[in-house]
């Protein structure tokens, strides 16, 4: 008797295919007027029915001063910045990421703008990234002037640096 096995497979797939299908969507976005938080949960259901691949994704409406920390995203003049990432079940430790973004607006007086969001994102890269992604592979992150933000997926999170908006999602690198 013979048996046939079918085997699903999970294709992880590199950078700069990730980029491209956000850029794609972004543009279909745009072109069509698709509301933001309507245009991330197309992006994800396009990395899952392409790709086979749950992803946890960021967007912010600040396309001029915002900096990231991010394999997978664009920003977009006119429109944002949007990041994503592979999916974990780890969610971002709240308190971890509220302590070193109070840690970072103190690191980065005096600056503004994109400079400010710039050492902000560094200072919380550098000094806080493993600690409130414990247990995941990685993790994303958006530093922002106050605007719309949204993140679908798991294990995200808000927070404040000064005056800009920050975005962590965990994600599987």
């Amino acid at each position: 008797m013979r048996a046939l096995f079918l085997i699903q497979c999970i294709f992880a797939i590199d950078d700069s295919t990730a980029t491209s299908l956000i850029r794609q969507e972004i543009q279909r976005c745009k072109q069509y007027n698709i509301y933001h938080e309507t245009c991330v949960e197309n992006i994800r259901s396009s990395f899952s029915n392409r790709y086979n691949l749950p992803v946890t994704c960021a967007f912010t409406s600040d396309w001029e001063t915002v900096q990231a920390r991010t394999w997978w995203g664009i920003v977009e003049p006119y429109y944002g910045t949007i990041m994503c990432g592979e999916l974990t079940y780890v969610n971002v430790n709240q308190s971890i990421l509220n302590s070193v973004s109070a840690e970072a607006g103190q690191a980065c007086a005096g600056l503004s703008g994109y400079d400010f969001n710039g050492c902000a994102n560094n200072y919380i890269n550098d000094h806080g990234g493993a600690r409130f992604c414990y247990g995941a592979g990685s993790w994303n992150l958006i530093v922002s002037a106050p605007a719309y933000q949204y993140w679908s997926g798991w294990g995200g999170a808000y927070s404040y640096v000064g005056p800009s908006y920050v975005i962590a999602t965990c994600i599987d690198r």
